[in-house]
């Protein structure tokens, strides 16, 4: 990156887990209260875990990135619903569909929070 980029990102690995860490990063060396970064770890779900303006984490994250497959921490992708879905089952364009995952009803939102994700480099 040329240092009059404001805009970068790395690409590490977890030495725990070997699971992707993906940051990205907005620097304003005029006013560090406005610069951003953020965490993904597309293994975990595309979990985004970290995300902080200015110095000041807003959001709580684990204390390893193994933890991240767990439900209660950052910001996961809640895809195909993002609520508890009634009998497991719901409508869409006129077709009933029944949600489940490995062979079990689910109502919970969030079929991938613990599916890892591939990802390409990130461009700035």
């Amino acid at each position: 990156m040329n240092k009059k980029d404001k805009f970068s990102y790395s690409v590490s690995s977890d030495k725990k887990t070997g699971w992707s860490v993906v940051t990205m990063e907005y620097n304003n060396p005029e006013d560090s209260t406005q610069s951003k970064s953020v965490k993904i770890c597309p293994e975990a779900g595309a979990n985004l875990f970290s995300f902080i303006i200015g110095g000041q984490e807003i959001i709580y994250h684990p204390s390893s990135v193994e933890e991240l497959r767990n439900i209660y921490f950052g910001t996961p992708v809640l895809y195909p619903t993002p609520n508890r879905v009634r009998s497991c089952t719901y409508e869409y364009m006129g077709k009933k569909i029944k949600q489940t995952k490995n062979g079990k009803d689910r109502f919970l939102h969030g079929f991938v929070y613990d599916e890892p994700f591939e990802f390409d480099e990130p461009s700035v």
